[in-house]
């Protein structure tokens, strides 16, 4: 599937799921959607960052955060 073929499609079904709901539906199945987004390109860096064989539920250091030297321990990271 080529890029306008995707978005076609999900502009499509924008329309048809939006057809069915009310104003206070719509709003509220947008918000859902867009944390649903938001969530998945979370792991998806978070999966970049930790390398492939990282799993949810796994923790991983980040070195060098934001160009320093310093570490961000995920919970769960044991000292050592």
């Amino acid at each position: 599937m080529n890029p306008c073929e995707l978005t076609t499609g999900v502009t499509a079904l924008a329309n048809v799921l939006a057809s069915g709901l009310s104003d206070d539906e719509l709003g509220m199945t947008a918000a859902l959607f867009t944390q649903l987004g938001d969530t998945l390109a979370t792991i998806a860096v978070q999966r970049s960052i930790c390398g492939p064989s990282k799993t949810i539920g796994r923790s991983c250091v980040v070195k060098e955060l934001f160009a320093g030297n310093d570490t961000l321990k995920v919970r769960g990271e044991e000292d050592g």
